[in-house]
């Protein structure tokens, strides 16, 4: 997770970008997959799937490399992953249907549906922090539990750092036995354990199992039928292995999720809201594609656009520099970022090609944010079969085509699933 960069291996990364035209034949048959091949050959990514998709249809779907590099099983475009901290933006989306719903506030204080918080004392500083634990200046709210300025911590450490060996109830317990690292608001600190407890709001104010109400809200009715917590023994066939970097070598060793308990089909394991989900990129590629569109799916609406833009806009406390949404970093949804430069038209630095005019995205361009890892230093672009650039790492020049406005914010989606060794999990 946030703060361990050894293992954080195979992550799902949906990325928005908006899209451009070139000639179709310039495109290569597998332009992502070629990009991404590289890296697969000098045995520092093991595999990845890419999906491509627009608002309403799928562009492209590409594999490069392996599942199961010793067994030398080739990537399928089906490979389940385990999907990490991405569970944490499926976790605000279903706060989020309740307060649709008129059940919950962002600005509720978590007391209200988990009186236990309550207890909860400030702890010193640091060790030469002579200050004796104090109740908070002000009570943790909703919102501070989605967007990490809770105070909470990463991870407990009676559950040693496992996040599915207990129900979820019983991990907040072991939460809260611990003092809040900083007053609510005044800081920052990635907190599974913030999530977790959104999780069992949803799960208090639903009426049912935490688990129970993805399902029957936003997995089932969305398609995602291989989304879920407990893969079964035939998912598990299909789960890409997991690999880290072998010390003072270019090379990668298989190793276990060290957040999970085994085996993954095992009885003993427990949803885990702040990232246990385990997905493909088809099943994320319709989540991603629901947000894309404020919230409809299909026709089918599941969030009302003011809760999409909740989820996407800066919730952190404005004392605080990092800029988180609900579930998500901004940075993460970048088609967000777009629109808001969009509608305050500031002149373009670095551009991404888009339906018209190239638009300024905030600070520089990462290579985690393009969908290809470390193919970003390669200046990769990415191209569809229609030959549409769907995300180019260097500086474009403007282009403007007839399209109209609206279709000059139409936002592509990448969904990129592989392994990105030592990419820090979540961030």
């Amino acid at each position: 997770m946030a703060h361990h960069r050894s293992a954080r291996l195979r992550l799902l990364l949906p990325l928005l970008f908006a899209a451009g035209l070139v000639s179709a034949a310039e495109a290569p048959a597998k332009p992502i997959a070629g990009a991404l091949q590289p890296f697969v050959d000098a045995h520092r990514l093991a595999g990845a799937v890419v999906l491509v998709a627009g608002r309403d249809r799928i562009l492209d779907t590409e594999t490069v490399g392996y599942a199961d590099i010793a067994a030398a099983a080739p990537m399928r475009a089906d490979s389940l992953f385990w999907i990490a901290s991405q569970t944490k933006a499926v976790t605000a989306a279903a706060l989020m249907m309740l307060v649709d719903d008129g059940k919950v506030s962002l600005t509720d204080p978590v007391t209200k549906y988990i009186p236990e918080f309550a207890e909860l004392k400030v702890g010193p500083k640091d060790a030469n922090d002579k200050t004796p634990p104090h109740a908070p200046a002000s009570a943790i709210t909703v919102r501070q539990v989605l967007c990490h300025t809770s105070g909470m911590r990463f991870l407990n450490p009676t559950d040693k750092m496992v996040i599915d060996c207990v129900p979820l109830a019983e991990s907040i317990k072991h939460d809260l036995a611990d003092p809040l690292l900083f007053e609510p608001g005044t800081g920052y600190t990635y907190s599974n354990e913030g999530i977790d407890a959104a999780g069992l709001i949803v799960q208090i104010v639903s009426g049912m199992p935490y688990e129970q109400f993805l399902q029957t809200r936003l997995f089932g009715p969305l398609g995602m039928k291989d989304t879920t917590f407990f893969p079964t023994t035939e998912a598990v066939r299909r789960l890409a292995k997991s690999y880290r970097p072998v010390k003072d070598k270019v090379d990668l060793e298989e190793t276990r999720i060290n957040y999970l308990k085994y085996p993954l089909d095992g009885p003993g394991r427990y949803a885990a809201p702040g990232g246990g989900l385990f997905s493909t990129a088809a099943d994320v590629a319709r989540f991603c594609q629901m947000l894309l569109n404020r919230g409809v799916y299909e026709g089918r609406r599941y969030l009302s656009e003011a809760a999409v833009g909740e989820m996407t806009r800066k919730q952190t406390e404005d004392a605080v520099k990092e800029s988180y949404g609900l579930g998500g970093q901004r940075q993460l949804w970048p088609w967000r970022s777009v629109l808001d430069q969009h509608e305050r038209r500031q002149p373009p630095r670095h551009r991404h090609r888009v339906d018209g005019p190239a638009r300024r995205l905030p600070r520089r361009c990462q290579g985690d944010a393009c969908g290809a890892g470390q193919g970003h230093r390669a200046g990769h672009r990415a191209r569809d079969h229609a030959g549409q650039v769907i995300a180019g790492c260097r500086p474009q020049r403007a282009q403007r085509t007839q399209r109209s406005a609206r279709n000059d914010l139409d936002l592509a989606l990448l969904c990129a699933l592989c392994v990105l060794c030592g990419w820090p999990f979540g961030r």
